[in-house]
């Protein structure tokens, strides 16, 4: 039952260890964040077809869902599936317009920050293939495809968490080389915790995920990298005599993603996607900022 996810994963593995080997320069690094960029898009059209279908065709199905330890009966605060999908729309939204951002601020600047930011929202866009569950009404039965989506869920937990963490930890001064062997690194250790990480296909919890084993582990790690990250920039900064603007703006756009891929209310959603929306703006602009003078 684990074949195709198997398949999937690994032959992933192979493609970025062989990346691993190359010499990869500034073009080659803009024409991956490109790639990233038209796959997004397209995943975005994708997303966008089926739910437009399932709407006409009246086969939208919520599934069953898990631990909904909301009570509330006010209709800002209370359990919402459709503001479930419209966070998983707002995900892959946010990684297309940014990747296409990087794209043209940073195209011939060889920000290190950038590479791993764009794997972050890479973590990003993967965690909106929630969507595929009430779309296609897989709900509560043990399947190929559940399995398969929550080994790309925990692939991209564990991503975004060491994607953020080395955003803010990496040296700027290290060769471009040194840091795209980086990422081929956390890429290939998010890809191993995917696949052994057990996942519970019986289970749908409240955000439209699978539920996996150290749910509630990842969810604190993901909370405990914000704050380690908030304290890394303000050291970072004030040791190159730099703005805490970059340190303010990443520490609420994380907040913002935190709470957007556990979202499941409508006041949820609209605090959730300012922050993210409002902290990457901030963020990016001071960091293009920090490079026009480093440079």
């Amino acid at each position: 039952p684990y074949f195709y996810c198997r398949i999937f994963l690994f032959a992933l593995y192979y493609y970025f260890c062989s990346i691993y080997y190359l010499n990869m320069t500034l073009k080659s690094r803009n024409r991956i964040i490109s790639y990233l960029f038209y796959i997004t898009f397209a995943f975005f059209l994708l997303f966008l077809g089926l739910f437009i279908y399932s709407l006409i065709t009246d086969r939208l199905t919520f599934p069953k869902v898990e631990d909904i330890t909301n009570k509330s009966t006010f209709i800002l605060f209370k359990y919402s599936p459709i503001s479930v999908i419209i966070s998983c729309f707002i995900e892959i939204i946010f990684s297309c317009f940014t990747l296409r951002i990087i794209l043209r601020g940073f195209e011939k600047t060889q920000s290190s920050h950038v590479l791993f930011f764009s794997l972050f929202l890479t973590a990003l866009a993967l965690d909106s293939f929630r969507i595929f569950i009430p779309l296609f009404n897989i709900n509560g039965i043990f399947s190929e495809q559940l399995f398969f989506i929550g080994n790309i869920l925990i692939f991209s937990k564990i991503l975004a968490i060491l994607s953020l963490m080395l955003t803010n930890y990496i040296n700027p001064d290290e060769p471009i080389q040194n840091n795209e062997r980086t990422c081929i690194i956390i890429i290939v250790a998010a890809l191993f915790f995917a696949i052994f990480i057990p996942v519970n296909t019986t289970t749908i919890l409240p955000n439209f995920a699978v539920s996996h084993g150290y749910h509630k582990l990842l969810k604190s790690l993901q909370f405990v990298v914000v704050i380690l990250n908030a304290i890394s920039l303000i050291f970072y900064n004030s040791d190159r005599e730099f703005s805490q603007t970059t340190t303010i703006a990443f520490t609420i756009m994380s907040f913002g993603y935190y709470f957007l891929i556990y979202n499941t209310t409508i006041i949820g959603l609209t605090i959730s996607t300012l922050l993210l929306f409002i902290g990457a703006y901030k963020y990016l602009k001071e960091l293009h900022n920090q490079y026009l003078l480093y440079d």
